[in-house]
């Protein structure tokens, strides 16, 4: 399994992420969200991805989405991880396109 993270920064503690999976970076550090080639760059790097993949949801709200919908529309699910800032853990959640709809 992978660990799809969105935009990688240096001050983020991604250690617990690594039990779900490898980790891989989309983005890295400051990104131009207004940059049209960005939408190409992360849907390339996600292109291997399978079903029961991961997205951390870190880093701008834009590119969250962009992962999220790409794989909604891949698979008909996201499996997403959120940090709890209470247990400092990850915390996966998974919705179904049937849940949306």
């Amino acid at each position: 399994m992978k660990v799809y993270i969105p935009n990688h920064r240096k001050d983020y503690d991604l250690s617990d992420a690594q039990r779900f999976g490898e980790l891989v970076m989309l983005t890295e550090g400051l990104v131009n969200v207004f940059d049209r080639r960005l939408v190409s760059d992360i849907f390339n790097k996600l292109s291997d991805a399978q079903e029961n993949d991961y997205i951390a949801m870190i880093g701008p709200p834009i590119i969250n989405s962009l992962c999220a919908f790409y794989m909604a529309r891949k698979f008909g699910r996201i499996n997403v991880l959120q940090f709890n800032f209470d247990t400092k853990k990850y915390e996966p959640s998974t919705v179904t396109e049937a849940e949306v709809v």
